[in-house]
């Protein structure tokens, strides 16, 4: 009687399954390694310049928009004394022309010079989202400068430094 090979269950080695298996992961790890490969190494510090991905500073104002430099005219907040329900406040606004539920301002507020935030809110999702906050001058500090920021769900954040004695505190 002629013995034959199995296609499963052959003299010591893997089922076929097994063996594809096997292979196909194989072809995976080596593709994404060679591919993961040139982003790995050509990788730099968030000042970089010249070829290569771009690593998101870790903030963006005017002058130091590196990429957005067309667009930080309408990302960089503002703020100034107002008045929100009879109370003294400040008001940080970002001059964003088009604001849509594809391009918005997600959160708005003032954070101290070290990044602690101070007040924040963040801005609902809409057709005509909000461009502005009031947040009550009491949260400022007696003196000094703060940060008010805007964080924009397509071009990361951005801040503008304010001397608090210029909110009127």
């Amino acid at each position: 009687m002629k013995k034959t090979k199995s296609t499963h269950f052959g003299y010591g080695r893997k089922p076929i399954a097994e063996r594809s298996r096997a292979k196909f992961a194989k072809i995976i790890l080596m593709s994404l390694a060679m591919g993961l490969s040139p982003w790995l190494v050509s990788c730099k510090d968030s000042n970089q310049t010249g070829d290569g991905p771009l690593i998101p500073q870790k903030e963006y104002s005017i002058g130091n928009a590196r990429e957005w430099t067309e667009i930080e005219k309408e990302h960089a907040p503002t703020a100034k004394r107002s008045v929100h329900e009879g109370k003294p406040s400040v008001i940080v606004e970002v001059p964003l022309k088009n604001a849509d539920q594809g391009h918005y301002i997600e959160k708005i507020g003032i954070m101290d010079m070290q990044g602690k935030e101070l007040a924040v809110t963040t801005i609902k999702r809409e057709r005509n989202p909000l461009t502005y906050a009031y947040f009550d001058i009491k949260l400022l500090p007696w003196s000094g400068k703060v940060k008010v920021f805007a964080k924009c769900n397509n071009h990361d954040l951005w801040v503008t430094e304010v001397r608090v004695s210029d909110l009127g505190v």
